[in-house]
């Protein structure tokens, strides 16, 4: 059943044709871009990077050049070091890279603080990059479902999302966040094809059980690889419950609803004594379930006034090693090249929160509704990418409180890998605001003209300028900070 309205997938890969060169290209500048840091930078200068290494090393059986004798028996149950606590999932590919690339028996590989890139090393950090790689085609794919008759957005949202200097750094060092990214941003591409689908169904008795298939598998490949998945995961159910909002009435008569609500409560108090019974220093979901509100104003308190904020913000724009100290003036530049462009999104979001973007005779494109509005100054921004970003945020809030009640908030607690599971939505949130405010602003230029431009020419900016423009923008970004690990790393890397 075709649901009117909602074009179909076949239809938005017609209307995307054009634009997959671009996207291609995009593609094939994150993986050489990856692919360089990969081996520009020193071994262990990835956040953790030693720890993870180290679950590889462990995993998979220390050689005896490491151990000074027989080799160390390999497996799950042997596994050590500071990342021995992370589900296992990320860790299989990236071991079986590491032993068809001779890591078992490397004995550089197989030091607890290499020194030298070797080709293991090498070898897992190319998977990262290349899962990177996989991250961008599926954010692409699940913005051509939230704005399918508007795919340049799809991928000034899927350039806007990928190509920050800290992200490329992250996902160019041996992590489990390269994977996680992949499988969350893979979650919410389900989660978007269920919402999709909503009113095609009549009733709820008669949902189609494949895409709900397709959200749950995604589901347990994401938390299975990274439990910080979880917050993303949240909103994705608060996006699949909100999308099915005509049918509460009927879940509420047939008394479905107020179970499932008796239940989700009963296992929540359940999860939360269970957590009391913990040790606080055992997780941060421990401590989180005795200090949370304490948390949280512990942490907004840390990010506003502690320098919380502009640790996420260097990391994320201003640094592709997490450890470079920028020298003031150039400090200063950088930070007014990316204060600019994140200026005007900020208002395209303030414009669309507010309403000034929407006028009251159009009806814009809403993925919960399934209906294709017009566009006239609004980018649309669909509930799912609002409830999986604020539930990421709210997640980054509480671990920088717990961090900053205990002693230790900046460091990794503040860096923007935090913010990582949530790439996507707030990726393409921040390109729909810029593009709203950049839409809006030349429209009223134009009209203060004598001789206005056509609609359709007033249109045509965002697509025919603001996609080059901004990755003009990002290159400027990007190049400044690959040069700057570049004079870091000098000494490692000619020696």
């Amino acid at each position: 059943m075709k649901t009117p309205g909602v074009k179909s997938e076949a239809s938005i890969d017609r209307g995307a044709t054009r634009w997959r060169w671009s996207l291609a290209i995009l593609i094939a500048y994150l993986l050489i871009r990856g692919s360089l840091g990969a081996v520009v930078n020193a071994p262990g200068i990835g956040p953790d990077e030693r720890g993870h290494v180290q679950y590889i090393q462990t995993f998979t059986g220390r050689s005896a050049s490491e151990t000074g004798g027989v080799g160390r028996e390999g497996g799950l149950a042997n596994v050590t070091g500071v990342e021995a606590r992370q589900p296992v999932l990320a860790y299989l590919p990236a071991s079986g890279i590491w032993m068809l690339s001779g890591g078992p028996e490397n004995p550089i590989a197989n030091e607890v603080a290499p020194m030298d890139l070797a080709g293991p090393i090498l070898a897992v950090r190319l998977l990262s990059v290349a899962w990177s790689g996989v991250t961008a085609w599926v954010i692409w794919r699940f913005a051509l479902i939230l704005w399918p008759s508007q795919p340049w957005m799809a991928l000034l949202g899927t350039l806007m999302a990928t190509s920050a200097p800290g992200y490329l750094f992250v996902m160019a060092s041996i992590s489990n966040d390269p994977m996680a990214t992949a499988t969350i941003t893979l979650a919410l591409l389900a989660t978007a094809r269920v919402i999709k689908g909503v009113p095609s169904v009549p009733v709820p008795s008669r949902y189609p059980l494949t895409p709900l298939a397709w959200w749950i598998a995604s589901t347990v490949l994401a938390i299975a690889t990274k439990l910080t998945a979880l917050p993303v995961i949240t909103g994705t159910v608060l996006a699949i419950i909100w999308a099915h909002r005509q049918y509460w009435p009927t879940w509420w008569r047939r008394r479905a609803f107020r179970v499932g609500t008796a239940l989700l409560a009963t296992a929540s108090s359940c999860s939360y004594a269970f957590l009391l019974t913990k040790h606080p220093t055992s997780s941060y979901a421990a401590a989180a379930a005795r200090i949370w509100p304490q948390a949280i104003l512990a942490g907004l308190n840390g990010f506003l006034a502690k320098g919380g904020l502009t640790e996420s913000f260097r990391t994320f724009w201003h640094a592709f090693d997490y450890s470079v100290q920028w020298q003031e003036p150039l400090d200063t530049i950088m930070t007014v090249i990316v204060a600019i462009p994140m200026t005007f999104a900020i208002v395209g979001l303030v414009m669309n929160v507010i309403g000034v973007a929407h006028p009251q005779n159009l009806r814009a494109a809403s993925m919960d509704v399934g209906a294709m509005g017009r566009w006239d100054w609004t980018v649309p921004i669909p509930p799912i990418l609002w409830l999986t970003a604020l539930c990421q945020i709210a997640f980054a809030i509480i671990r920088y409180g717990i961090g900053d009640i205990s002693g230790s908030a900046m460091g990794g607690v503040a860096q923007a890998k935090t913010f990582f599971p949530a790439i996507a939505p707030l990726g393409l949130i921040g390109a729909a605001g810029l593009a709203t405010a950049l839409t809006g602003l030349t429209r009223i230029w134009r009209r203060l003209r004598p001789a206005p431009l056509e609609r359709a020419d007033t249109q045509g900016f965002p697509g025919h300028w603001l996609l080059p423009i901004t990755f003009m923008w990002v290159s400027l970004v990007d190049v400044t900070s690959l040069a700057i690990s570049f004079w870091r790393h000098y000494q490692w890397w000619v020696g």
